[in-house]
This record gives structure tokens, sequence and C-alpha cells, in this order.
């Protein structure tokens, strides 16, 4: 005998539960929270996602597969290197200072500590380092860790909440420090 159908979309229920991860954190959402964001009972949530480790994996990749990855095509645009990377420390400057107090699932997730089991921490490490290499396929090594520690510090920055004008302000100057470093002789730095 066959189960009752789902009476949900499970694609727009993960999408509610990257919004609760994102909002809540790993720790601060609970399968309950989870359920109620969702507007699933228990059963019906353990059916279609599993447990809660597994549901982070999934919200972590639907968020890199989505918003990660809009932020990263802006470093495959034209123009030169250190143009595309200007752009992309601007368009994330942006993108935080729209969420503050939430900042950026994925560079959160990958800057603390999870109590999560080794199989989920070795996935967020996956995730870091695809998006990571992504940015250092496009810098020579110290620019690359240059954007990197701009791209934390202005996570950071979103997190705490500071204003939006503050957090766009710190990514102008990151974005054009960095076109001044990339710069070749002769070249000049990109404006805005």
């Amino acid at each position: 005998m066959a189960g009752r159908p789902r009476t949900f979309d499970p694609d727009a229920a993960l999408e509610k539960i990257v919004e609760a991860f994102w909002d809540q954190g790993y720790a601060g959402a609970s399968i309950d929270s989870l359920q109620a964001r969702v507007g699933i009972q228990r059963g019906s949530f353990y059916a279609a996602f599993g447990d809660k480790e597994n549901v982070w994996r999934m919200a972590l990749q639907r968020y890199v597969g989505t918003v990660t990855c809009t932020g990263l095509a802006t470093l495959h645009g034209p123009g030169p290197a250190a143009a595309r990377l200007a752009a992309f420390i601007r368009f994330v400057g942006r993108f935080l200072a729209a969420n503050r107090g939430r900042g950026c699932l994925l560079l959160t997730a990958a800057s603390q500590p999870l109590p999560v089991s080794r199989a989920t921490r070795a996935h967020l490490a996956h995730l870091k380092r695809q998006t990571f290499a992504a940015i250092a396929g496009e810098a020579p090594g110290e620019a690359a860790a240059y954007v990197i520690a701009v791209l934390l510090g202005l996570n950071a920055m979103a997190r705490a909440g500071m204003a939006e004008a503050a957090i766009t302000a710190a990514a102008d100057v990151a974005a054009e420090s960095c076109s001044a470093l990339l710069a070749t002789p002769g070249e000049q730095p990109s404006q805005h």
C-alpha cells in the first residue's frame, strides 16, 4: 500500500529551509522551526529531507547553486581580471548590504565551527573550495587571498548589522584597492 501523496512542493519547501538556515544559522534552526517554516509535519519533513544535517547540506547546495553562482558570474564578464574582480567585490558588497544581519550563508558557515558530522564538514569544505577556486582562477595568489579576506570582512560587517552605506563604501574601497593591486603598468585602475 502506497503512502499518501505529498501535499507540498519540496522545491519551494527547500527555498524556505534555505531562508530559515540563513536567518537562524545551523545551530539556531531546529527541526521544529524548519517544519514550521515549511508548514509540514515531522514525518513528512523526514520523508522529504532526511535529518537536519542532510537538509543543511541540501540547503547549502541550493544556496551555492543560486546565490553564490550569481555572484561568481560577475567574474566571467568582459574586460581585464582587475575590472572583473572589482565588479565582483562591489556586487558582493551590495548583496551583503541588502542582507544586513544575516550576511552570506556560505561565508558564515565556512567561517565558524559547526556541530556536524565529518561528512557534512567535508561537504561544506568542498563548496568553500569550489567558491574560492573560482576567485583564485581570476587573480594571482596574494590578490585572491586579499579578495577572500575582503569577502569575509564584508560578511562580518553585514552580520553585525552595520549600515548599508558603510558596507558598500568598504566594498568600493576594496574594489579600488584590488584594481590597483592587479593593474598592469600603464593601466588605470577600474572606476565604478
